[in-house]
């Protein structure tokens, strides 16, 4: 299995070199993620329920993953929203922020988020079609439910995805 190359960055997001995803994790590296919040048109969130070999079962952004090397931002979230769920839909930018985790298996993550957001009709919605390797499924919430759901129960989700929760609501 081929090694995902990602561009290595630094606190204020400017890319220093590249590595690999797998190193950037082991090592503490800086390095980007494409985040994004998909809406129905009934004005819920649809959470990303991932699949059990990915992140244990957590819940998640509708989709996201990691910049490749010399990716923009925009382009990987495109093709994140592609890949994960097989849509493709107007982004609006919401903006930057990074996050810093401690992981159980002894890792300290730092990704750099861009977080988008896309809000789809009920006729694009139904041409999501998730990625079964990815996604165990999408599930759609109130944002106030999502809200109340992280306070009550901060271990079903994704440490990325409380961050960005934290930033969309502060935006």
């Amino acid at each position: 299995m081929r090694e995902e190359l990602v561009d290595l960055v630094d606190i204020d997001d400017a890319v220093i070199g590249e590595t690999t995803k797998e190193e950037a994790h082991r090592n503490g590296y800086f390095h980007r993620i494409a985040a994004v919040f998909v809406f129905r048109a009934d004005g819920k969130l649809l959470l990303q329920l991932r699949a059990k070999e990915k992140n244990g079962g957590l819940l998640d952004h509708t989709v996201g993953g990691h910049v490749g090397r010399g990716e923009s931002y925009d382009d990987a979230a495109k093709r994140e929203m592609k890949e994960e769920i097989g849509l493709e839909c107007p982004l609006q930018k919401l903006g930057t922020f990074y996050e810093i985790a401690e992981r159980s298996i002894g890792a300290r993550v730092r990704h750099y988020f861009f977080l988008y957001e896309a809000h789809v009709s009920t006729e694009e919605e139904r041409q999501i079609i998730p990625d079964p390797c990815e996604i165990q499924a999408l599930i759609p919430m109130e944002f106030q439910e999502v809200i109340a759901k992280a306070n009550r129960e901060p271990e079903k989700f994704t440490v990325g995805f409380l961050t960005a929760l934290n930033f969309y609501v502060k935006y």
